[in-house]
């Protein structure tokens, strides 16, 4: 969601150089909101009380403008459908205003899953990128919150090696923005942020580490206004990455901050807002829209 923002700055690192910037117009990853927005949850073993209403589907529509020195770059949608046996996710985003000097294009991603036992456990994931680097297409399938079967490009020798055990126990990037809590009092606690999730998007396998920072008033322009969840986060890759790549070395040892909303009607919180602040510009990834809204289930 929020890596059309890092790319830029991974560029200006570079001073725009042709490796990171290619001329050849690239397409927005909205899957690899991998490295936090689309990566806050908790591990997929993680035991919660039911996370959606018995007889109905509550649906979150979410809208955000993504901004780099408070210029906009572009914007991401999505939205989340939580019934009481299972759940869908999807976001489609673009590139937009004065990104489009170093990148442009939009990508979609999907993922579903089943509520069982109060638990989210995902079942497949897909998506679509031409951004230089990534596979064009993933498409994974989970097992018990294992990857039981994953088709994405080959890896390039320059990657650190994946082993089958990191495949164990993870989430994949979309289902990575359901944030569950064991009870209403629960989602204004500071355990919320005081976890470490481990996420795979097909390609690289990446642990996001969450700690507390507070809580503040959060308003979209339509939808929810009230209290958030304040975390940092740390990204720390496992594997599948290269480790020579400017976005994680943008990241290393940097401080992402994360502040997360209640989904109404519902144990789950979602990003509301990103931040990460750089010597360079401050990268924000801000709700506009944040609305919930309750659907009946067929009889």
């Amino acid at each position: 969601m929020y890596l059309v923002g890092l790319q830029i700055i991974a560029c200006a690192l570079q001073g725009g150089s042709p490796a990171c910037c290619p001329k050849r117009e690239p397409t927005f990853r909205s899957r690899t909101a991998q490295v936090a927005c689309l990566a806050l949850a908790g591990a997929v073993t993680m035991t919660v009380a039911p996370v959606g209403h018995a007889h109905a589907q509550r649906r979150l529509d979410v809208s955000y403008s993504i901004t780099v020195a408070r210029i906009s770059v572009g914007d991401l949608t999505g939205t989340v459908e939580i019934g009481p046996d299972d759940y869908t996710v999807s976001a489609n985003g673009r590139v937009s205003g004065a990104a489009r000097v170093l990148t442009s294009g939009e990508g979609s991603s999907i993922a579903h899953g089943i509520v069982m036992d109060g638990r989210l456990i995902p079942t497949n994931f897909a998506s679509k990128s031409t951004f230089p680097g990534d596979p064009p297409e993933v498409k994974m399938e989970f097992e018990k919150g294992d990857v039981r079967k994953f088709d994405a490009a080959a890896p390039g020798r320059d990657r650190v090696p994946l082993p089958e055990a990191n495949l164990q126990s993870v989430v994949d990037p979309l289902t990575a923005m359901l944030v569950t809590f064991d009870n209403a009092a629960d989602s204004l606690s500071q355990e919320v942020c005081r976890r470490t999730m481990a996420v795979f998007d097909g390609h690289q396998r990446y642990d996001l580490v969450l700690e507390p920072k507070g809580m503040e008033n959060v308003k979209a322009e339509r939808g929810y206004s009230g209290m958030a969840m304040i975390c940092s986060a740390k990204h720390k890759p496992i594997a599948g990455h290269r480790a020579s790549a400017p976005l994680l070395k943008f990241l290393s040892g940097r401080e992402i901050e994360v502040a997360l909303a209640p989904v109404a009607g519902t144990r789950v919180l979602v990003p509301f807002r990103l931040s990460v602040e750089s010597w360079i510009a401050n990268l924000v990834v801000k709700a506009t829209r944040f609305e919930a809204t309750l659907k009946p289930l067929p009889h």
